[in-house]
């Protein structure tokens, strides 16, 4: 996979010294462009968001927290302040970033702060379904992070509020930060679904439905309620085999 990027310091020789990184180390990254002032790009990055933004904390006249603010980026654009101050780190991950270099910045270093956010953009495309193996992965958002799982390790999904808790074969549970709703947008072409208003089921993992008392019995013995408007759906499925 291919991810874009941009850089925006004020000091020339910092830009040049990650361009160096990103061609040595990252070639699968293209660079969209640079900018010492910011102005020169902002119109750019509204239009054209990148994967990747290598943001200084402090520039010329404006803080790389008021360019944020004044952006409002998607959620696929990792940021990664590269400063030479230290003290900012806390207020940086307050802004969600995706890392925080400190000058003067080492090629391991780089190297492993970049491969963390790859690692997580490839598992927000992989939610967004956008990823070829969608069928076979799904990432489990996890606030900025994600866990990576196969699809068919998981049994059925439980609303919690906000939340949405993941039982998978082997593991009792995981908690997703999305709620119920969204994670079935994602789920539902790939065999999973609802049974009720806090049930997300895998097809897969069905052993058995009582009809008279409207209960799923699932691969990990779990008894799972089914809703009255459901009922009919589910009944459907058994009668046509359609639980493959």
């Amino acid at each position: 996979m291919t991810y874009n990027a941009v850089i925006i310091d004020d000091e020339k020789d910092a830009i040049e010294l990650l361009k160096h990184y990103l061609e040595q180390l990252f070639p699968q990254i293209n660079l969209l462009g640079t900018a010492q002032y910011p102005d020169e790009i902002m119109p750019a990055l509204s239009a054209n968001p990148p994967e990747l933004l290598f943001l200084d904390v402090k520039l010329k006249g404006v803080t790389g927290f008021d360019i944020l603010n004044k952006l409002n980026l998607p959620e696929h654009v990792f940021v990664i302040f590269v400063t030479a101050y230290e003290d900012y780190a806390l207020k940086a991950f307050d802004h969600d970033a995706a890392g925080y270099l400190v000058k003067p910045v080492t090629p391991n270093k780089f190297k492993a702060t970049v491969q963390k956010s790859l690692d997580q953009i490839d598992a927000l495309y992989a939610l967004k379904g956008v990823q070829k193996n969608i069928l076979q992965k799904f990432a489990i958002p996890q606030n900025k992070n994600f866990k990576l799982t196969q699809i068919d390790q998981i049994i059925f999904c439980q609303s919690d509020g906000s939340y949405t808790l993941f039982y998978l074969t082997g593991i009792k549970k995981i908690v997703a930060s999305k709620p119920l709703a969204e994670i079935e947008r994602n789920l539902h072409s790939v065999g999973f679904i609802r049974v009720h208003q806090s049930y997300l089921v895998n097809k897969k993992h069905i052993l058995e439905y009582d009809a008279t008392n409207n209960i799923l019995t699932l691969s990990n013995k779990a008894e799972i309620p089914v809703s009255r408007r459901q009922k009919k759906s589910i009944k459907t499925l058994f009668q046509e085999g359609l639980l493959g």
